[in-house]
């Protein structure tokens, strides 16, 4: 990758954390649907191109290949995720128990998913890597609010910041090229 991709990348990721939590609050509103289908498919793209550079990022700066079945998975369920959601309504509408059951499964395996791939940010020994630091902990901290009820609600915000520190890192990262 070079310094304009970055750079570019980094700008995708910060836009991507400025959708988030419209995204998530026009989910729950019935008279929004057109701009919340728009949102939801940028959201995808941003994320699978985002998370796609992530990966190459790991590679060059830091010849980390760990989690790429991780972010593989992640981009999976972004998109699996970004289809589920424009076809099926939000459980806070419906509230059918077997959308709120399967949910909280999901949630779980997802969160428990996250914390393994931050972990394993947390353990490149790379110096440079300490820029990663805030973000793996955020991902940490998102994911145990993602299993609790309350904790849940917050989550698009702690998302948002997460996305707008990748933004930054992929930032720094075009400077030093």
């Amino acid at each position: 990758m070079h310094g304009e991709e970055f750079r570019l990348t980094g700008w995708l990721a910060i836009i991507m954390a400025v959708i988030e939590t419209p995204r998530f609050v026009l989910g729950h509103l019935s008279e929004w649907q057109i701009l919340y289908t728009f949102l939801v498919v940028a959201s995808a793209i941003l994320f699978v191109y985002v998370y796609q550079r992530f990966k190459d990022l790991l590679h060059s700066r830091y010849d980390f290949y760990e989690v790429d079945v991780y972010i593989t998975i992640f981009i999976w369920l972004a998109v699996i995720g970004a289809v589920l959601s424009l076809i099926i309504p939000s459980p806070w509408r419906s509230l059918g128990t077997s959308y709120v059951g399967w949910g909280i499964i999901l949630a779980i395996a997802y969160a428990i998913l996250v914390i393994v791939f931050n972990v394993k940010l947390l353990k490149i020994s790379d110096p440079k890597a300490s820029e990663l630091r805030p973000y793996a902990y955020l991902g940490i901290a998102s994911s145990i609010c993602l299993v609790t009820i309350i904790g849940a609600l917050v989550v698009p915000l702690l998302s948002s910041i997460q996305d707008f520190i990748l933004g930054m890192i992929f930032l720094r990262a075009a400077e030093t090229f």
